[in-house]
């Protein structure tokens, strides 16, 4: 049992640069995998939202009606004060 546990270990040392390198890519896959799906999920929940707001915005159009015929007038008599000079 105590020769098969030596003989594990100096398998293990021997590949050590192939574990290394095998956990590094995993590692920076997962990490990469991980990014990906969260801008997934923020971008399509940007995107879900902003069509619910052009929606809303349809529905709630607020329209106001102003009458500037005041200020036209006002700026009429301003323009004619200022030919008479």
């Amino acid at each position: 049992m105590s020769q098969e546990k030596v003989d594990r270990n100096k398998e293990a040392k021997r590949n050590i640069k192939k574990t290394l390198k095998v956990r590094r890519r995993r590692r920076i896959l997962g990490l990469l995998a991980t990014v990906l799906i969260l801008f997934a999920l923020v971008g399509g929940g940007g995107f879900y939202g902003y069509q619910r707001y052009q929606a809303y915005q349809k529905t709630h159009m607020k329209s106001t009606v102003v009458d500037l015929s005041e200020i036209s007038n006002y700026l009429s008599s301003v323009t004619a004060g200022q030919e008479s000079k």
